[in-house]
C-alpha cells in the first residue's frame, strides 16, 4: 500500500501541476497587459517571464507559447535587453513558423529591434 502511495502521489501533483502551471501563465499574461497598458513596461517584462515558463512547464499549446513568447520578446526589447529580446522573438517566429501560424509579427519585431539598435542591414 505504502509502495503505491508513494507512485501515485507524484503521478497526480504533476497532472495538477500542469493545470496549476496554465493558469498561472494565464494569470500573468493579463497582469502583464495590464502594465503594458499603465506604461510600466518593467513590470509587464516580468510577468510576461512567468508566463513564459508556466507556459512551457505546463505545456500549453504551440499558439499560446508563440504570443508569449513575442510578446516577452517585445517587452525585453522595450526595456533594452536587446540580445534576450532577439532571443525569445525567434523562439517565436520558430514556435509560429512550426504551426503555420503568422510569423509577420515576429519578423518586424526583430528588424524593428535592429533597427533600434542601428543594425541597419540585419533589419532589412
Amino acid at each position: 500500500m505504502k509502495i503505491l502511495i508513494l507512485v501515485l502521489v507524484p503521478v497526480l501533483m504533476v497532472g495538477c501541476a500542469s493545470a496549476i502551471n496554465k493558469k498561472s501563465a494565464v494569470i500573468h499574461a493579463r497582469s502583464a497587459q495590464t502594465e503594458i497598458a499603465n506604461g510600466n513596461w518593467d513590470s509587464a517584462r516580468r510577468h510576461w517571464a512567468k508566463a513564459v515558463v508556466n507556459a512551457e512547464l505546463g505545456k500549453m499549446k504551440p499558439q499560446a507559447r508563440a504570443v508569449f513568447n513575442y510578446e516577452y520578446g517585445r517587452s525585453l526589447g522595450v526595456t533594452c535587453f536587446y540580445s534576450e529580446s532577439e532571443q525569445y522573438l525567434k523562439k517565436a517566429y520558430d514556435l509560429d513558423k512550426a504551426i503555420n501560424g503568422p510569423i509577420y509579427m515576429s519578423v518586424l519585431e526583430l528588424a524593428r529591434l535592429n533597427y533600434d539598435q542601428g543594425k541597419y542591414e540585419k533589419a532589412n
